[in-house]
């Protein structure tokens, strides 16, 4: 099974949440970003290297979009979905049924819980790639939309200036992670 061989494990909602919001906390109070993860700046850019179905990524825009209502600026939440969820989140994942999985669900939360209509063309930011994989990607002839998709991964890992890692990495110490390199 690949998901043995990669190490990959479920993560409970409890460690997830308990992730997400000592992350939300450590900007307000270390980074001085006053709305967390909700912050629109430059600098706060989020990465999730290994996101599967996007756990932890559902839940940080969750606890963003939050932070915003409890702020009573509830109002401002497709702007800040759009301006900075849609532009600032990243993810990554390596296989392809959690990827699939990942775009659906996340559509889903932005569409059916906070009310966001994506744009024609637009998209949340999840790439199908090997988040250690630095060449560029051969081209696809029969999907040309992994070259594409591809080129968009390896520009997020070149070129943004991530503050913001969250996620649970594959941990299983007999995995072939350990043969990559990936842990020790």
């Amino acid at each position: 099974m690949k998901r043995a061989k990669l190490g990959v494990y479920y993560t409970p909602p409890e460690v997830v949440d308990y992730i997400v919001k000592s992350i939300h906390k450590l900007l307000k109070e270390m980074f001085g970003k006053d709305k967390g993860l909700a912050e629109e700046s430059e600098s706060l850019k989020l990465l999730d290297p290994v996101a599967g179905t996007l756990t932890f990524i559902i839940r940080a825009l969750g606890r963003a979009l939050l932070e915003l209502e409890h702020n009573r600026i509830g109002g401002v939440i497709p702007l800040n979905i759009k301006n900075h969820i849609l532009s600032d989140f990243y993810a990554f994942e390596i296989q392809v049924v959690p990827y699939i999985i990942g775009h659906l669900r996340v559509a889903m939360s932005l569409e059916k819980v906070w009310d966001y209509e994506f744009e024609k063309d637009e998209r949340f930011q999840f790439y199908l790639t090997n988040t250690l994989e630095m060449k560029e990607p051969e081209q696809e002839l029969l999907l040309p939309q992994l070259t594409e998709e591809g080129r968009e991964a390896r520009k997020v890992k070149e070129k943004e200036p991530i503050l913001v890692v969250l996620g649970n990495p594959p941990y299983s110490v007999s995995s072939e992670n350990e043969r990559l390199g990936i842990i020790s």
